[in-house]
């Protein structure tokens, strides 16, 4: 009774159900639809062209073609970069404020954490504090900074297409200094690596991107491929294809980060 149902007041949205061991997707849908039927023969033009009119876009699917800042979910991914290159270990605790001053500036949380915390108690809360410093630095943690961050963005399958057996997928984007300076003629600070450790800024996924880093966490430390295909069956039931898990890469993470 807590899932939320979708019905009239559900404008826009995407959910994607993958498998993490396999990285079999077994279910996505994105809101608002369309009835397939009028693709069915002769195509519709009418209707057709209303879609291409449609301000909620019916025709994009969001799961692979939506790009979003991933807002906290992002989290378990800077945990795990940050068990890795020694910032933290899982004991490693701070007293973290309502917010931080950087200079002019005020990095807020959602609420105030009193007491310390350590990485699975900043997990377990959504601390942002917590966040900003393992991103950025702060107080004892000194931070991966932005080409680590980048590096295991990218690792965890950010910033590029998840090869996913549909013909459109984004790559999102995993910003930095360089792609700044290029598309918005601006320097890069440190807010800018705050912002990224709590999956927003200018950092941008796709709900699939999203699924498979998940996934990676949920699986023990291995980057699959999502496929939507299961097999290929001739028409007396014959399987002519069965189309096997693609480990794209796994070691990255160790299994005692993870």
């Amino acid at each position: 009774d807590a899932i939320p149902k979708a019905g009239p007041d559900v404008k826009a949205g995407a959910v994607v159900a993958m498998n993490p061991q396999t990285g079999a997707v077994l279910g996505m849908v994105s809101l608002p639809s369309y009835d397939n039927n009028i693709f069915e023969g002769k195509v519709d033009d009418a209707k057709y062209h209303e879609l291409l009119a449609d301000p909620t876009l019916p025709l994009l699917n969001r799961i692979t073609m939506g790009t979003y800042p991933s807002g906290s979910v992002i989290k378990v991914v800077m945990a795990a970069a940050g068990l890795q290159e020694g910032i933290i270990t899982k004991n490693t605790s701070i007293e973290t404020p309502p917010e931080i001053t950087i200079g002019e500036w005020k990095f807020p949380d959602w609420k105030w954490h009193t007491g310390a915390t350590n990485v699975t108690r900043a997990i377990a809360e959504s601390n942002n504090i917590f966040f900003y410093s393992l991103a950025g630095g702060w107080d004892k943690i000194k931070g991966l900074g932005v080409d680590k961050l980048g590096k295991y963005l990218s690792l965890f399958g950010f910033g590029s297409k998840t090869g996913i057996d549909l013909p459109t997928e984004a790559s999102g984007l995993v910003p930095s200094p360089e792609w700044k300076e290029k598309y918005k003629k601006e320097a890069w600070y440190l807010g800018d690596t705050y912002h990224m450790g709590i999956g927003q800024g200018d950092l941008l996924i796709t709900p699939i991107q999203m699924a498979k880093a998940v996934s990676t966490i949920a699986n023990g430390g291995k980057s699959l491929t999502p496929q939507i295909v299961k097999d290929i069956t001739s028409a007396d039931g014959q399987q002519v294809r069965a189309f096997a898990p693609k480990v794209e890469r796994e070691g990255f993470i160790s299994t005692e980060n993870i």
